[in-house]
């Protein structure tokens, strides 16, 4: 279904306030026709433009323009996630035109709405929703560096270990190595392992650079770890 399809669709259903907008509504078109040299103002009826929706590893942003009203009432924000049913993420009204959303789940597209919120005649009054602003969100983001890796040099081998990553979705560790002469670093293990120590075996004498790598549950890989060398006895 299309988005011109979802918002006709969205407009016969039932969404919170609108049987007091519609209230509201035949009392003002009832005043307009009682004084029709009288102005009666609208901004009730006002909605704010299609929210900005933005993202990082922790919270997805929705903000919005800020909706002015030209004789100063106040105005607030309810944010919905559109659907059936209509989703709630502001249960109370919020001041500010933005939003942040901690609910996170990769892979999934999340769409929002915003609403304007003013009182008319002591009786709180939704607009209609804005635009919907949609985002699939994709995990891109790599966990963070490992750190606190240090090695003991032992009979033909390097002992390692190092502290443990707090990323929530760690799939584990890459141990990177060099072997002198050669500078470069190269995974040892060719798929991540889930432990924060590791054994290699190297030839006696054998003057070994490392680093680790934490790899996440998306394949993202952090930035190696600050390097070391060690020498096999």
């Amino acid at each position: 279904m299309g988005r011109s399809e979802r918002r006709r669709t969205r407009d016969q259903q039932w969404w919170p306030g609108k049987e007091r907008v519609n209230r509201i509504d035949a009392r003002i078109q009832r005043e307009r026709r009682q004084r029709p040299g009288q102005q009666i103002p609208d901004e009730w009826s006002r909605w704010p433009s299609a929210p900005q929706v933005s993202y990082d590893e922790t919270s997805i942003t929705v903000a919005w323009p800020a909706v002015s009203v030209a004789d100063g009432t106040p105005v607030a924000y309810a944010l919905y996630r559109p659907g059936t049913p209509i989703v709630a993420l502001t249960p109370t009204p919020v001041a500010e035109p933005s939003f942040a959303d901690r609910a996170i789940a990769w892979g999934e597209e999340r769409c929002y709405e915003v609403r304007a919120v003013t009182t008319v005649d002591r009786v709180r009054v939704e607009s209609a929703a804005s635009p919907s602003a949609c985002v699939t969100l994709r995990d891109t983001f790599a966990p963070p560096q490992p750190e606190g890796l240090v090695g003991v040099g032992s009979d033909g081998a390097v002992s390692l270990i190092w502290t443990a990553s707090t990323a929530s979705d760690l799939a584990g560790y890459l141990v990177l190595r060099a072997v002198a002469p050669a500078t470069e670093l190269v995974p040892v293990t060719p798929a991540p392992i889930p432990d924060t120590n590791f054994r290699d075996t190297v030839p006696s004498g054998a003057r070994v650079t490392y680093a680790v790598q934490a790899v996440d549950k998306a394949g993202n890989r952090s930035r190696p770890s600050a390097s070391i060398a060690e020498t096999a006895r």
